[in-house]
């Protein structure tokens, strides 16, 4: 595997298209590999790796879950497989080298700022609706989002992601947790 960024997918849904993004860079200290994860300010540190021919074996921190994969000229591909879980524990996984965006692009473009604190609604107009407050920082000259969303049991953490006119992509990757949010942007911060 080539040293530098990764853009990494998770594919929750395969016929609607539905993905996880997040980002990685895989660096080495000697002859170790190493992935750190990154979300927002956060960055998740991954040693424990094991070769075997063209696949890896890569266990996360913390938690029991673990990536099995074939390394390819461009990145992985495998399977992210979530030992806690008994039902739906593995979800298909790629990643690809030198791509450092996570939903699209950056154009730099900013429509307006989605800096601070905005009142959420959860599954909208379902019987799953739920009340947040997200917190969000657009990263200086571009639009670049970090934010999480609070809610009454905790918040969701380091999320990262993109602002593309009136809707915001959020997503973040730990190794347990897997989060992807879409939203449409209504009105003013509070």
């Amino acid at each position: 595997m080539k040293e530098g960024m990764y853009r990494a997918v998770l594919t929750l849904n395969a016929q609607e298209q539905v993905e996880l993004p997040f980002n990685y860079e895989w660096i080495y200290e000697g002859k170790n590999p190493v992935m750190i994860i990154h979300n927002a300010e956060e960055r998740i540190r991954v040693d424990e790796i094991a070769k075997k021919g063209d696949s890896l074996v890569i266990k996360l921190p913390v938690f029991d879950t673990e990536f099995r994969c074939v390394m390819l000229s461009d990145g992985l591909q495998g399977k992210w497989i979530n030992h806690y879980r008994s039902v739906q524990n593995e979800i298909l996984f790629r990643s690809y080298y030198n791509q450092n965006y996570r939903f699209f692009l950056s154009t730099g473009f900013i429509t307006s700022s989605i800096n601070g604190r905005w009142q959420t609604t959860f599954s909208p107009e379902s019987e799953n609706m739920s009340a947040a407050i997200g917190v969000f920082k657009q990263v200086e000259g571009t639009d670049i989002i970090y934010g999480t969303f609070l809610t009454e049991t905790g918040d969701y953490r380091y999320l990262e992601g993109i602002q593309k006119n009136d809707k915001i992509y959020l997503s973040a990757f730990d190794g347990s947790h897997a989060f992807l949010f879409t939203a449409e942007i209504y009105g003013d911060a509070m």
